[in-house]
């Protein structure tokens, strides 16, 4: 709404709450929300949609990086020192993949030495550009947990906080928003931007690098998705950030408007338009319970990765029992899947289909 850099989601030292975070946080006393007139329950008098800013005086915020869905989604431990983050660092804000670093893999005489990651070659070439940032969230454990001292785990083994071969000055008391300062500068901050809203916006995929072996057509489809890649990314540092200018680019590009790629645009629903359509297509209304979606049998954990996938793969196959059963409890004549299936026949014959159930087998796969 204020058209604010789109930089500030790493540079903000700030957080947004709505009244239920600033509750959860115990911030309520440093911000004041509007209620909502004649609200139906006390306990949900705000609305979720309010947001305000709140600083934290005795911790430096750092956007995203020192929000509780960062820290947490991507713990650490004594012996990983912040690696994971760091890892995550490099790939959702810069572009790049620490284990695609070109070099030899790790073999286990590699990790025998005396502090492998800082004197052997083999693991140098990726430390060497990870554990600067690692060491960057030393202020941060396992969890949320914040530790003002200096260390919480020996890190005499780890390099210095920097970026970019810059070591941070010593007495920078706050290492993630020196971090984040040079990120949201380096011109992988703006291409990684426009590569996470690409196949969301677009519904096609970022291609992969062809090999030596690839044919030309595969080379030319890749350096075209970069081109259109870099220029949108290049007109989005010219806009000093503006979010809106990028998704617009998106929109108006060829990937977006295309009649001669195949693919198409995909679209996410929200929980409630999903149920409305599995009603439609499979007249089945098993998922308009409130809890259902939140079963173990989809989310498994709380890991949120792969959680869409599991909502494709859960109704694809529970979609397709429940449906089948219902179209089996129909007479014949009324059935949509399976007419040909025949309940009083014997489906085997001395342990083999009959040829009848072949036959039947056939003209339901015709039918499909």
């Amino acid at each position: 709404k204020t058209n604010r850099p789109f930089t500030e989601i790493l540079t903000a030292d700030y957080m947004l709450l709505n009244y239920f975070s600033a509750r959860m946080l115990n911030r309520l006393d440093s911000v004041q929300f509007t209620p909502i007139e004649d609200a139906q329950y006390s306990d949900l008098a705000f609305s979720e949609d309010e947001y305000k800013k709140v600083k934290i005086n005795d911790v430096p915020l750092a956007g995203v990086l020192t929000s509780h869905a960062f820290i947490r989604q991507y713990p650490t431990t004594a012996t990983n020192v912040n690696r994971h983050r760091s890892y995550h660092v490099f790939k959702q804000f810069l572009d790049t993949d620490i284990f695609e670093i070109s070099g030899s893999r790790v073999e286990t005489d590699d990790i025998a030495s005396e502090n492998p990651t800082m004197n052997n070659p083999t693991c140098t070439g990726c430390h060497n550009v990870m554990d600067p940032v690692s060491s960057s969230f030393r202020h941060w454990q396992r969890r949320d947990e914040r530790n003002v001292t200096p260390k919480s785990w020996d890190q005499s083994q780890l390099l210095a906080p920097g970026f970019n071969g810059e070591i941070m000055p010593k007495d920078e008391g706050a290492p993630l928003q020196w971090l984040t300062q040079r990120i949201t500068q380096d011109p992988r901050f703006a291409r990684a931007t426009v590569k996470t809203l690409f196949q969301a916006i677009t519904g096609h995929s970022l291609l992969i690098n062809p090999d030596q072996h690839a044919g030309q057509l595969a080379n030319q489809r890749y350096n075209y998705q970069q081109s259109i890649i870099q220029k949108i990314a290049s007109d989005f540092i010219d806009s000093n950030y503006n979010i809106k200018q990028l998704i617009k680019a998106l929109i108006m590009s060829d990937y977006f408007n295309s009649e001669t790629f195949v693919g198409g645009s995909s679209q996410l629903l929200p929980s409630e338009r999903l149920t409305r359509k599995l009603k439609a297509t499979l007249n089945d209304n098993s998922f308009s319970g409130s809890n259902t979606l939140l079963s173990s049998n989809v989310y498994q954990g709380d890991q949120a990765n792969g959680i869409m996938t599991l909502i494709q793969q859960y109704t694809a196959t529970y979609g397709a029992c429940e449906s089948l059963k219902q179209d089996l409890a129909k007479l014949p004549a009324d059935r949509i899947l399976l007419p040909e299936f025949d309940w009083t026949s014997a489906m085997l014959d001395d342990g083999s289909l009959s040829a009848q159930t072949h036959e039947s087998i056939k003209l339901n796969i015709q039918n499909l």
